[in-house]
């Protein structure tokens, strides 16, 4: 059967594990008095009774709750699989830093990242439990997570400790590249694969030259992917010069822009333009082998790609890219969720918020570059962003629940795809206003595929 959305009804004064159905339930089960109830990775065997009440709501014994851990009477979903009841989806968001800094969860952006998909109350909540847990929360003997819950009460909003089983669902957000390859997380990983059923999506950060690699074996993407190649020698970068006036040096790992190279081929030589603390920065080098000697020591090369430049649509003087955010949906299919446009800075080498570009409305821009042409670049951008994430996750043969694309259009109209990001920020739909008002879907649809890993339907 499909799942349904129930109101949990506590029976008080029963001292023995108890569940009662809608009536019209009773012939699912032939007899079976005595079904397990699960809920997350913990299964209680209760006794069954049925109900003549709303169809809409399960009554629970106050012994049953407590053992499976159910520490609120939210709705839930719930599914019946092979004679069993199981009520869900109960979904962790796994995150760090809850012991390193007690003011943590206080903090301003931890709030904005998460509040709302914690939010019970929010609008079009299908139903479940959501949390969040470090990855030290887990008793993997007992296979229970010590869950971080947001509540409200009142007009004020809490942060409650509660122990729950281990969840159907991971959703991880350990934002940060060092801490989730720490020999700590990877315990993390090692000891979930081997001891639970759960579903985790986006699991790691992407790497640069891996999902290049990646998407170069789909023949339909090659074209869109400038020419890359990974630990840039001397020899390397004089011969991509050769070919394009502009190149770009940048780190495998990066992240907002940051440690990004500009080099364009000229007269006097070349002109490398960089960002070093919160300045925009330009050099002139007689040649690569200065350039690479006096910015790029062996150890830091080894972490570097030299990637072919692109001379991209421009508003005025300055360059323009376009971020494609997708998330998926309850039939497991990419949507597009918010495109929007990044101006450069002045003097800047990237688009990023953060070295002084700007966000504006995709749409506008592209009407102001290309006419009557806008509403058919828009939908390309989506296209092209969609078959990505379906390549993506063909490639890696795990769930991907959300991207962020980085995609350009050449002076040309040629469109590129510049970076894809396994953990995309939000800040952009903040910052213009024609995403404020679908801020809640990507929400939403997390909560859509979330429901979908945990096999509720």
């Amino acid at each position: 059967m499909q799942s349904q959305t129930m109101r949990i009804k506590r029976m008080s004064g029963r001292e023995d594990p108890l569940i009662a159905l809608p009536r019209r339930w009773r012939e699912k089960f032939a007899g079976n008095t005595t079904p397990f109830v699960q809920f997350g990775h913990r299964e209680v065997k209760a006794k069954l009774r049925f109900h003549s009440g709303s169809l809409r709501e399960i009554r629970v014994s106050d012994p049953l709750l407590e053992n499976l851990f159910i520490p609120y009477t939210d709705p839930l979903l719930l599914r019946l699989e092979k004679g069993k009841i199981i009520l869900g989806p109960l979904v962790g968001i796994l995150t760090f830093g809850l012991y390193e800094d007690p003011d943590h969860l206080q903090k301003r952006r931890f709030l904005r990242t998460f509040r709302t998909l914690l939010n019970p109350n929010r609008p079009g909540h299908p139903g479940g439990l959501y949390f969040l847990f470090d990855f030290q929360d887990v008793d993997w003997e007992e296979l229970t997570v010590k869950g971080y819950f947001y509540r409200l009460q009142g007009s004020k909003a809490v942060w409650e400790t509660k122990k729950v089983p281990f969840p159907d669902v991971i959703y991880n957000k350990i934002l940060s590249r060092r801490k989730e390859e720490s020999p700590e997380v990877m315990r993390f990983f090692n000891l979930l694969y081997a001891h639970t059923h759960a579903q985790i999506f986006n699991e790691s950060y992407f790497q640069k030259w891996d999902i290049y690699q990646r998407l170069m074996t789909f023949e339909q993407l090659k074209d869109l992917i400038p020419e890359t190649y990974p630990y840039p020698t001397v020899e390397r970068i004089e011969e991509m010069l050769k070919k394009y006036p502009m190149v770009y040096l940048k780190p495998s790992d990066g992240f907002l822009g940051l440690g990004i190279y500009q080099v364009l081929r000229q007269a006097k030589g070349l002109l490398v333009r960089y960002r070093l603390h919160d300045r925009n920065l330009s050099r002139i080098y007689p040649s690569v082998a200065s350039l690479l000697k006096r910015e790029f020591p062996e150890r830091k090369r080894k972490k570097y790609l030299v990637q072919q430049g692109i001379s991209l649509m421009r508003l005025g003087e300055d360059p323009v890219d376009f971020r494609v955010h997708l998330n998926k949906d309850k039939d497991n299919r990419w949507i597009v969720t918010g495109i929007g446009a990044k101006k450069a800075g002045k003097g800047s080498v990237t688009t990023h918020i953060r070295a002084g570009g700007k966000a504006l409305a995709a749409r506008q821009v592209l009407d102001h570059l290309f006419l009557d042409q806008g509403e058919e670049f828009y939908r390309k951008l989506g296209r092209i962003s969609v078959a990505v994430g379906e390549a993506l996750e063909r490639s890696f043969q795990k769930p991907i629940g959300e991207l962020g694309l980085d995609l350009g259009i050449d002076r040309n109209g040629k469109i590129w795809l510049f970076e894809a990001n396994s953990k995309p920020g939000r800040s952009i739909f903040e910052k213009i206003d024609e995403l404020k008002a679908i801020s809640l879907k990507p929400i939403h649809l997390l909560t859509e595929y979330m429901t979908y890993l945990a096999r509720f339907r």
